[in-house]
């Protein structure tokens, strides 16, 4: 067997929104496989297979806690993974790196890396938004919509959220550092950035969009903001469209709140404005909605590309992509992601936001008009648009790869090697085989002979949407 001398290199998802899953996807894309020998693990859900239906990459099934139970732990105020959940994906993770042998992993919220590759003595990186750095200037929490949240009396709401932050930081980061003591590992403390400490740490944005404190080590990298569009298809009415139709386009994400739609909607009936909708591949009844174009999903970049104001979630991703057309963005956030984008953002001038729970037709009308009518706000769109292509994710990141992993640096490896791990074959006792773009089997269903874990255990019980914080602490560190 010819000896492939290409590095390899895992990228990680863990998916309980669909950005998790298409920014690794976007990186993984800029680099170029007669270099570099690419593997992605991932749940096979179907927002998962939209993004890698047809990746030319070796696909490994990953079990994940379910993103219906990320998202409920969310809305309740409540750690994203237990203790168990952490524990059972060590035990995934060095199984799949230990069949996979990658000489790097780069990772989008898959916190139990910094245990499992630290044991594994495997380098990870691990992707963020610089807002949620400790190194961000000016770090600051809004207070997210939970059930513990009042939209009544928000500022006493922020005091007291702010007030009982070391708490809520302490309780989230438990069960990594719980894990990682247990496999002799240095806990990390009660810092948000635990959830995140890779080797390097990868901020999915373009430099200087998020102020950052001097000192900034030199493993945090910029690698742009790693845009992604669904590939599906126009309106039946976007040829239709005169050049002075006002468009508003409703894109609420993967985790946006559907309740807010029918408020959204009953604003902007009978104005001037023609209105599209997606609602990240969940069901609608599209009766409701007769005279409004409403689908899973549209190519977001034509449809910023073509609106006059873009309405999300106030995530990153719509957000990032409205702002690479150009195109201003009214945020409507929910959870304390979406929160913390539009407040990082809110200076630049081409966003304003207004929180789910305080949401009003009135307000929704007004604000509409006059983000449509002040140029200032496409703008202030264009300039970071221009900051967005002096910062390309296609340049930055395949600059950070050589960087860690310079061409001829990487030992041959073939199957059967000392050390090596060759795939089994699916349906052999025990099989966890890889797959492949197109192979019959390329569903990640939790019953698959691919599933990489114990499918069903006790313990595997979430997954996850908000990206967060980093600030670099080695994932090595022994106690």
């Amino acid at each position: 067997m010819t000896p492939d001398r290409r590095p390899r290199i895992l990228f990680v998802s863990e998916a309980p929104s669909l950005a998790h899953v298409a920014r690794p996807f976007v990186l993984a894309k800029t680099l170029d496989p007669e270099r570099y020998d690419i593997h992605f693990a991932s749940p096979g859900t179907p927002s998962t297979e939209l993004v890698l239906a047809d990746a030319p990459f070796t696909r490994w099934a990953l079990e994940t806690v379910p993103a219906a139970t990320f998202l409920d732990r969310m809305k309740r105020g409540r750690p994203f993974w237990t203790v168990g959940d952490i524990d059972h994906y060590v035990d995934i993770d060095r199984d799949l790196i230990r069949r996979v042998q990658p000489d790097l992993i780069v990772a989008d919220l898959r916190v139990s890396l910094s245990t499992s590759a630290a044991l594994e003595g495997v380098p990870w990186a691990a992707m963020v938004n610089s807002y949620w750095s400790e190194w961000a200037f000016g770090w600051r929490h809004p207070v997210p919509e939970t059930n513990l949240s009042s939209p009544y009396i928000p500022w006493l709401t922020q005091f007291a959220f702010e007030r009982l932050l070391p708490f809520f930081i302490w309780e989230y980061v438990r069960p990594v550092n719980v894990v990682r003591r247990r496999h002799g590992l240095r806990p990390y403390g009660s810092r948000f950035s635990a959830l995140y400490a890779g080797d390097s740490v990868l901020y999915v944005d373009p430099p200087g969009m998020v102020r950052m404190r001097p000192g900034l080590p030199s493993s945090h990298i910029f690698v742009g903001p790693a845009i992604w569009s669904a590939p599906a298809p126009l309106p039946p009415w976007w040829d239709d469209l005169a050049p002075n139709d006002p468009l508003i386009y409703v894109g609420l994400g993967s985790t946006g709140k559907l309740g807010a739609l029918p408020t959204i909607l009953s604003a902007l009936r009978g104005t001037p404005y023609r209105l599209a909708v997606a609602v990240g591949g969940r069901e609608l009844p599209a009766a409701v909605f007769r005279d409004v174009f409403v689908a899973p999903y549209l190519p977001g970049d034509l449809m910023a590309r073509r609106a006059a104001l873009v309405i999300g979630n106030g995530g990153s991703a719509g957000l990032y992509q409205s702002l690479n057309e150009g195109t201003p963005v009214r945020g409507i956030p929910e959870n304390l992601d979406q929160h913390m984008t539009m407040a990082a953002l809110a200076g630049l001038g081409a966003s304003r936001s207004i929180r789910s729970d305080r949401l009003t037709s009135r307000a929704v009308r007004s604000a509409v008009d006059l983000m449509v009518s002040d140029p200032g706000y496409r703008a202030a769109a264009g300039r970071i648009a221009e900051l967005f292509r002096a910062n390309q994710t296609s340049v930055l990141f395949p600059r950070f790869i050589e960087s860690v992993l310079p061409a001829g640096a990487v030992a041959p490896r073939t199957a059967g090697s000392a050390g090596a791990v060759a795939p089994r074959t699916a349906g052999s006792a025990g099989a966890i085989a890889p797959r492949t773009a197109g192979s019959a089997d390329a569903t990640g269903s939790a019953d698959s002979a691919d599933v990489v874990g114990s499918a069903g255990s006790a313990d595997a019980t979430g997954s996850a949407d908000s990206a967060g914080p980093m600030d670099g602490a080695g994932s090595d560190a022994r106690g």
